[in-house]
């Protein structure tokens, strides 16, 4: 799909191609809710009463399991959170200015004050973003810093991945978390 458009209509092309995801798996009828992603730290908690795109945010946190969550990232990384215990879910957009702006301290801090969670109990998944040698600043290392200053434990699930030029996977900064290897395609098919 060629989104190299405007803003507006390269939404739209998405818009359709989401829509053509949830109907292939069942969750036509589930409202679809993605952030405004103004590169920002702003949170928002949702459900399916709330309007999307949520105004001036990048996060969006839910206890509602009628909703489906979206994010549109290219370089920027998904920020997955799951709290399987009080049956909560985030969904971030986070590059360069997100993270030094904070915005998963935000949400794991959001899901404390919101519903309860309790930071070790919360599971951060970072999807396939832009990093070194590609990119001159880790910030998918600052991401998972942030979450384990928040509470998260280190072995709740981290992984990352970083695609090479020569189509390797980034296997340093392990201090940080897992990379995985299956990662890599989704990098590749993004």
């Amino acid at each position: 799909m060629d989104v190299r458009v405007d803003r507006d209509l390269a939404m739209r092309r998405l818009a359709l191609a989401h829509a053509d995801v949830r109907l292939r798996l069942g969750l036509e009828n589930r409202p679809f809710i993605a952030g405004e992603q103004t590169h920002g730290a702003g949170v928002a908690v949702v459900d399916v009463a709330t309007v999307s795109p949520v105004p001036a945010v990048d996060g969006l946190i839910t206890a509602d399991a009628g909703v489906c969550l979206g994010v549109y990232v290219a370089d920027c990384g998904p920020v997955y959170l799951a709290d399987p215990v009080k049956h909560v879910i985030g969904l971030l957009h986070s590059g360069r200015k997100g993270t030094e702006k904070g915005i998963t301290t935000v949400a794991i801090e959001r899901m404390v004050a919101e519903f309860g969670c309790a930071p070790e109990d919360i599971v951060v998944q970072l999807g396939p973003c832009i990093r070194p040698p590609l990119y001159e600043i880790d910030f998918a290392a600052g991401i998972l810093r942030q979450a384990r200053d928040a509470g998260v434990r280190q072995d709740a699930g981290f992984s990352c991945v970083a695609a090479h030029p020569l189509g390797e996977v980034d296997r340093g900064s392990q201090d940080v978390g897992r990379i995985e290897a299956r990662d890599q395609w989704a990098r590749r098919s993004g």
